[in-house]
């Protein structure tokens, strides 16, 4: 699909096309493009409507078949269920439905009127709706012998100053960030005998080729030499070795700017270990969504040259039994010092992140620590698919993550961390234990911030249930970590200086 923006002509008449779309607010209210082509069509929108009874429902949209003077072959009415301001989650969701509109149709090209509404309204829209419409467009056909081939489909929008530089830019951003959750979904969808951490690591390096970005491997001499015995531990059971992969970007103008820190789990199939899963538990491809949300994160904020410093990590490893394997009983080093006493192989994804998060806290001392997992089937248990488990030490920086899922969706439900939580974790024979205690989710999120230094601000999220849907990857954290840093993260213009108030008199009066 091709998305553009074009300066509306004298009628609607003027732009051939297969579809010709208009939009609705709640309670079936023509927007006043809308209302224009009502005209043109001498009532036939106004009129279907009102014989529908059509409310203008968020995903809900009305066919009327075009009269002869619209040159298009339908016309319908997309429902957005917003009344006053903008609402970017229902925009995003009506582009889903167009979307759905091109794969119900034979359409190839379908025109979205939205001049007559204020210029920043339009392209707001435009931005938001053509960002679902990729969205929901995303396929993964890599392994199918026979694909429906829909790069020859158009989206274009129509409003005043569409071509405005600003406005152009604006949606290059918003598609910018449709093609990082497009990456973190890509890697999800990947089958572990091609997506392994060696192979993982090369994919990363292969997408982030921008001179101003920095990528890192360690293989796993590095990982022993930075004494990472948790993550070696994970890793080898399997004859593909683990790997360490960081991210360095510094969009700030400021070079002292303490980073923000982006930490994801990427177990690239997680068989249990010796802790064997039952076999109705060996889906596991999806255990690097972490990882995989984290790389299509940078993606995102590179591509769109965010103003922030920002460092991701993602520690890559392959859980197998094998005579080689971790054992439960073992006692592990961990690159923080700390040792730490295994109950279960199948528990793996934490001993992983422990030494990803002391390895970002001793090389970047980063302002802030957010880590992504695939961590808990508790955790599921609790929210199911609806929200991510969000745990932080830092009642603001949790209040800021939440506030972005809800603005993209992407909704977190926030959870108990740290006290009676951790006490299931005292070792009889190490300095920790890695399970214990009944309340999984919150006891492996307990673990995870005995590693995360003293004042350091640091939020957890658990994104087992969210991860994947019908085993389909989701790319769930992508827009919500990219709404979090243009948010809190990145540069602000600096106020001009205020003059001071003039006591005379200007121009002789």
């Amino acid at each position: 699909m091709k998305i553009f923006l074009s300066n509306p002509t004298q009628s609607a008449n003027d732009i051939q096309s297969d579809a010709v779309v208009v939009v609705s607010i709640k309670d079936g209210k023509l927007l006043k493009t809308a209302k224009k082509i009502d005209a043109e069509t001498a009532g036939a929108l106004s009129r279907a409507v009102k014989a529908t009874g059509f409310q203008g429902q968020l995903g809900h949209s009305l066919r009327i078949p075009a009269p002869q003077n619209l040159n298009a072959d339908n016309a319908y009415v997309l429902g957005l269920e917003y009344e006053d301001g903008l609402d970017e989650k229902c925009a995003v969701y009506a582009g889903r439905s167009l979307t759905r509109l091109f794969n119900s149709s034979s359409a190839k090209t379908i025109n979205v009127h939205l001049d007559g509404l204020s210029k920043q309204t339009a392209s707001e829209l435009a931005r938001n709706i053509a960002m679902g419409a990729m969205l929901e467009a995303y396929t993964f056909d890599a392994y199918k012998t026979n694909s429906a081939d829909t790069s020859d489909r158009k989206l274009n929008f129509i409003f005043e100053n569409a071509e405005n530089p600003d406005v152009l830019q604006a949606l290059k951003e918003r598609m910018n960030i449709a093609s990082g959750e497009g990456l973190a979904r890509d890697l999800g969808n990947t089958p572990p005998n091609d997506l392994y951490p060696e192979n993982f690591a090369k994919v990363i390096q292969d997408s982030f080729q921008d001179p101003n970005i920095k990528v890192k491997v360690l293989d796993e001499q590095d990982l022993a030499k930075e004494g990472m015995g948790s993550m070696l531990a994970v890793g080898q059971g399997s004859d593909r070795p683990p790997r360490l992969v960081v991210i360095e970007y510094q969009g700030s103008a400021d070079p002292k700017q303490k980073p923000l820190a982006l930490v994801g789990k990427g177990i690239t199939f997680d068989s249990g270990g010796l802790s064997l899963k039952s076999n109705g538990g060996l889906g596991m491809k999806f255990d690097m969504s972490g990882a995989g949300t984290v790389v299509g994160a940078m993606k995102a904020i590179t591509a769109r040259k965010a103003k922030a410093n920002v460092v991701a990590v993602v520690a890559l490893a392959e859980n197998m039994p094998s005579a080689r394997s971790y054992r439960p009983d073992d006692v592990l080093k961990s690159m923080s010092g700390k040792t730490v006493e295994v109950c279960n192989t199948d528990a793996e994804g934490r001993l992983v992140l422990n030494d990803a998060l002391t390895y970002v806290q001793k090389y970047y001392d980063p302002s802030m620590v957010v880590d992504l997992a695939t961590l808990t089937g508790a955790v599921m248990s609790a929210l199911g698919s609806e929200f991510a488990g969000l745990f932080s030490n830092d009642n603001d920086l949790a209040a800021k993550l939440t506030a972005a899922g809800e603005t993209v969706d992407q909704k977190t439900w926030r959870l108990p961390v740290g006290g009676g939580f951790a006490s299931g974790l005292q070792s009889q024979v190490a300095d920790i234990r890695h399970t214990g205690g009944r309340a999984g989710a919150s006891v492996a999120a307990s673990f995870l911030q005995a590693f995360v230094d003293e004042g350091r601000k640091w939020a957890h999220l658990d994104i087992a249930g969210v991860a994947n849907k019908f085993n389909k990857a989701t790319g769930y954290g992508v827009r919500l970590l990219d709404r979090f840093i243009a948010d809190n993260c990145e540069d602000r213009p600096t106020p001009p200086k205020q003059s001071k108030p003039s006591t005379g008199r200007l121009n002789g009066h």
